[in-house]
């Protein structure tokens, strides 16, 4: 197995560090710059970030008087260079709220709360002469209104779908709440400021809300080429927030579990620990995934199918109780409940007997279900 120890990974980064702050010296640019060739999907996929035309200006400090006793080369140390922004340089819209967190000012506020909104549109409603807009983010969606009149009226009503946008205005309560929506008693309105971030295409391959009809499911394939949009589908989206509810429930179960018994009675705390995924090849149940080396031709790494070696290091070395989000690697054939990477939760116990083992899998398999919303058994599960 190569191994690169951690002063010549350290080494390496602080190579890289110092070759790119000497190019942004090259340039003369104290930052980044603008966005270009941004995604046609409504979203900031594969932006690219190149300087701005603006340059930032420098400034010299000269060098102090030294006195008679100091050397020469103290004397002609070089100016030190300062750089400030310019005052055009590109400035990224900010947002004061979260759309799904809007709700209706107090009675006690004796003035509107003016307050500003990122996300995609949802959807465009056009009733006479007032045009709603819903502005969607991962928390949910706030409804922005503008009459026929109003300044903004006429750009809020040419938004399309997916659209990314920055709105401003005064958050104020709904005429005719919406209670299916924990944002649906306020809206936004007496817009100030109407910005498109970016466009999306007319038409998408499959809808991304539940504002869309959505006569079937969308086939796999269709939404694996267009990961982005598939992502933003609620469901998708709800199961990554469920994914890591669980991790952070199992987690925070195994890191306070010491403090149930305490350690007086013998019970040690969890440590995690990260073990290396580039390793060797290990016999296991299935055929491992090999990652040839470029420093070393003919040799090759093999991607870990569980972290069985690294854990058994552990409890030798005296870690007694560790856990660990794992990834790992099977090259094996696909079925139903397979598949060539996954994540498992991987713990190992020292000096702990059967009944230790149970307790901890049942703790773990409680807080699993509290994270989904259901009710933890209150019997033993293995009793």
């Amino acid at each position: 197995m190569l191994v690169r120890t951690p002063l010549a990974r350290a080494h390496a980064c602080i190579s890289k560090t110092r070759a790119v702050r000497e190019k942004l010296r090259a340039r003369g640019s104290s930052h980044i710059g603008g966005l270009h060739n941004v995604g046609v999907h409504g979203g900031l996929v594969g932006a690219r970030f190149v300087p701005p035309s603006a340059t930032t200006s420098s400034t010299a400090s000269a060098t102090t008087a030294t006195s008679a006793g100091d050397s020469d080369a103290n004397a002609q140390q070089p100016a030190k260079q300062t750089m400030t922004r310019t005052a055009d340089a590109p400035a990224w819209p900010q947002r004061s709220l979260l759309c799904g967190l809007a709700r209706p000012p107090s009675d006690e506020q004796t003035t509107a709360a003016d307050v500003q909104v990122c996300g995609w549109v949802d959807r465009v409603r056009k009733f006479g002469g007032i045009t709603f807009v819903d502005v969607r983010d991962g928390t949910g969606l706030l409804q922005v209104v503008a009459e026929e009149g109003e300044t903004w009226h006429e750009r809020l009503s040419t938004l399309g779908r997916e659209w990314v946008v920055h709105v401003s205005g005064t958050l104020r309560a709904r005429k005719d709440p919406n209670p299916a929506l924990p944002s649906g008693y306020c809206e936004l309105a007496d817009v100030s400021s109407v910005t498109v971030l970016n466009l999306s295409k007319e038409k998408l391959p499959f809808p991304v809300t539940h504002s869309e009809k959505e006569t079937e499911e969308p086939r796999e394939e269709l939404r694996l080429r267009h990961r982005p949009l598939d992502l933003r589908r609620p469901e998708m989206a709800r199961n990554l927030r469920l994914r890591h509810d669980i991790l952070r429930r199992l987690r925070g179960t195994l890191d306070t579990y010491h403090e149930r018994d305490g350690c007086e009675a013998g019970v040690a705390p969890f440590v995690e620990v990260e073990t290396p995924t580039l390793t060797r090849a290990t016999p296991e149940g299935a055929r491992d995934y090999l990652v040839p080396s470029r420093v070393s031709p003919g040799s090759w790494f093999a991607l870990p199918q569980s972290p069985q070696l690294f854990k058994q290091m552990l409890m030798v070395g005296g870690m007694e109780r560790y856990y660990q989000v794992a990834r790992c690697y099977r090259d094996e054939d696909l079925r139903s409940d397979r598949q060539p990477e996954f994540t498992q939760l991987d713990v190992e116990l020292s000096f702990a007997t059967q009944d230790d083992v149970m307790d901890v899998g049942e703790a773990l398999l409680c807080a699993t279900f509290e994270a989904a919303g259901r009710e933890a058994p209150l019997a033993p599960l293995l009793a």
